[in-house]
């Protein structure tokens, strides 16, 4: 998915056929294009009115994907180990202001070194206890008049008060107050954002908690009991998720904090504690929902807290939800990267675009932290697969075989990626969850265009990676060259959702694999035309790999929008392009067309959605519904400009 590419579809739930009802009229589902375009279209509109709808919409877009477990369940879920005596020992005067919780909201950042002094026994050489391989103990740091500017693809401004982060030299240097190191969401682990006297965010690595000491049942995202006896034998009297006045916004923000976190990070999941007075729950969140523990009292049962904290801090990365395919760039891979750009851009022939180059000057710039991504030689796509090639990719076809053949020959060979910021995160935690990257090919020195994302686990959903295949084995022109594909899996298990085997029974249950696509070329947004003679070419392009997918491969993209027509640039005079049709990972063969929905929600982007499949979200998508996508793509390109 080159270019700034795809984002995250929409989803209208709900409805019926034609043939079952003609009065049903059930609106689209907020799709993270909604999402991610909300606080630009505010304009004017003051923070506090936009941020609260902002968040109500986060909350119903997670509707019904929180799923409650017993404490003792939720310890099966991270390394956990009950302290040993020494342990105790050491922090047995350690302990949880009860008032603190209930009165001013300043005063609960000083309970982070109760947090801290436990995070430093999980390192106490005195105890003999021996610090996980290649990990840092965790340091806390306040950090609250410093805003966030670089995350993803636009600042917020959040000032995180307080965070956590690895204590090497480089990690010091970059979250210095003074200096302008990485982003605090990118990198820092521990992240606590005081907003007022009701609601303060705290943040343990990446266990973002939500503290309201004025909870008293009004904006608790989840019911908490309000004393001893609520707490012993009424809550399953109650309703999980609350009710009350507040209690969506509130959810709202937690989605919002877990967000930032998994889209900022190169994350399979994160944990979460959130607290009310002095109750916690805690939280384990991936693309599916969140798996959410009962209920405790943290402060007179404060065991339970200490052991989560002790355990969180002696746990590997991966354990903690990192993606182990995924580990920082050393300064030579860095250095190396630097000199190939410098050297290729002064080679007429090899030089990157103009767009090319920008893409690749704020992914690298030292703002965002870079990382080598592990491609096994397993996902290559051996270029004998891809079948014809087309004439106006012959020459790159040529050299990209070239490079392809000898990486698949090598037994050894696959991919090594640098990336940095991505072009794209989508602002959705839950389904696709799409991330777009420039990388650099380490082995075939060239950029790249890198897509992850979670696929639906159902055989019914072909794989984009056989999708290519069959799309290139019959022809169709104007479409991607893929280098690599696949399922993305740690020491042979696929990187899958959890939380979804949690759900009622009553549930669609249908988790998500974490998915990467990587593509010869990063091509440019089609909204950068140049003219409107550009604008016509890409387009007709476009229509021409959706008559060949239909026509000689009988297959339906389903997916027109604005980020999956893409521009190639073939030299630098105006008009010199060709439009690519990209991201078929929500196509569908004809023979599996009229099978009906495979999902319980319509995927694709609603603004170019034809008007019957808005009007009746599970009519079957057929070649109109599609032609019908063009037409709106060519409406809204014209209104853009």
């Amino acid at each position: 998915m080159p270019g700034t590419h795809s984002r995250e579809p929409a989803k209208p739930s709900g409805g019926k056929t034609p043939e079952q009802s003609s009065s049903s009229r059930t609106p689209p589902r907020t799709s993270a294009p909604d999402l991610e375009k909300h606080f630009k279209d505010f304009g004017s509109t003051p923070r506090k009115t936009a941020l609260p709808i902002y968040r109500r919409r986060l909350n119903k877009d997670m509707g019904g994907r929180h799923v409650e477990v017993p404490l003792a369940k939720f310890k099966q879920l991270i390394p956990w180990k009950t302290l040993t005596k020494e342990v105790l020992e050491k922090i047995a005067a350690l302990e949880f202001n009860e008032k603190v919780f209930k009165g001013l909201t300043f005063l609960i950042y000083l309970q982070c070194d109760v947090a801290q002094n436990i995070l430093d026994t999980c390192y106490d050489t005195q105890l003999k206890l021996a610090s996980p391989s290649g990990q840092h103990k965790l340091v806390a740091k306040v950090t609250g008049s410093r805003t966030d500017p670089n995350i993803a693809d636009g600042g917020t401004g959040k000032k995180p008060d307080v965070i956590l982060y690895p204590d090497t030299p480089k990690a010091s240097d970059q979250h210095d107050r003074k200096k302008r190191g990485l982003p605090k969401s990118a990198e820092g682990d521990h992240e606590m954002e005081g907003k007022d006297q009701k609601q303060t965010l705290v943040q343990v690595d990446d266990a973002a908690v939500t503290v309201q000491p004025d909870f008293q049942g009004r904006q608790s995202p989840f019911w908490i009991p309000l004393n001893e006896e609520d707490e012993q034998g009424a809550t399953d009297s109650r309703p999980f998720e609350s009710g009350a006045d507040g209690a969506a916004e509130a959810r709202g923000q937690i989605i919002e904090y877990a967000t930032e976190v998994m889209r900022n990070q190169p994350r399979l999941f994160c944990f979460m504690t959130v607290v009310a007075g002095c109750h916690a729950r805690f939280l384990r969140w991936d693309r599916w929902g969140a798996i959410v523990s009962e209920s405790f009292n943290f402060v007179r049962n404060k065991e339970i807290m200490f052991e989560f904290l002790y355990n969180y801090g002696a746990m590997t990365q991966a354990e903690r939800g990192y993606d182990p395919k995924v580990i920082p760039a050393t300064d030579s891979e860095i250095r190396e990267m630097m000199a190939w750009k410098t050297t290729i851009m002064r080679d007429e022939g090899k030089r990157l675009s103009s767009y090319q180059e920008k893409c690749f000057d704020e992914a690298m710039s030292g703002k965002w932290s870079i990382c080598k991504v592990f491609v096994p030689k397993e996902d290559i796509i051996p270029p004998a697969d891809l079948g014809p090639k087309e004439t106006d990719h012959a020459s790159a076809a040529l050299e990209v075989a070239d490079d392809a053949r000898n990486a698949a020959d090598n037994p050894l060979a696959g991919l090594e990626l640098i990336v940095g910021r991505p072009l794209h995160a989508s602002r959705s935690l839950i389904d696709r969850s799409t991330k777009a990257h420039v990388a650099y090919d380490m082995k075939n020195n060239r950029l790249v265009f890198m897509k992850t994302s979670w696929r639906a686990e159902s055989t019914k959903v072909p794989a984009e990676r056989d999708t290519y295949i069959h799309l290139w084995s019959h022809g169709v022109r104007h479409i991607a060259r893929p280098v690599s594909a696949g399922d993305v899996s740690s020491d042979g298990v696929l990187q899958r959702t959890l939380t979804q085997t949690y759900a009622k029974r009553e549930q669609t249950a249908v988790g998500r694999i974490h998915y990467r696509l990587v593509i010869d070329e990063v091509y440019e947004p089609m909204e950068t035309y140049l003219h409107p003679y550009e604008m016509v070419v890409v387009l007709s392009g476009a229509l021409i790999a959706h008559e060949d997918a239909w026509t000689k491969a009988h297959v339906l993209h389903r997916d027109i929008s604005v980020n999956n027509v893409m521009i190639k640039r073939t030299g630098p005079e105006q008009g010199q392009v060709i439009g690519i049709l990209i991201d078929w990972d929500l196509c569908k063969h004809e023979k599996d067309i009229e099978k009906g929905v495979t999902q319980a929600s319509r995927s694709g982007t609603w603004q170019f959605m034809s008007a019957l499949l808005l009007v009746f979200p599970k009519k079957v998508h057929r070649l109109s519904d599609d032609l019908e996508s063009f037409v709106h793509l060519l409406h809204w390109l014209i209104r853009k400009r």
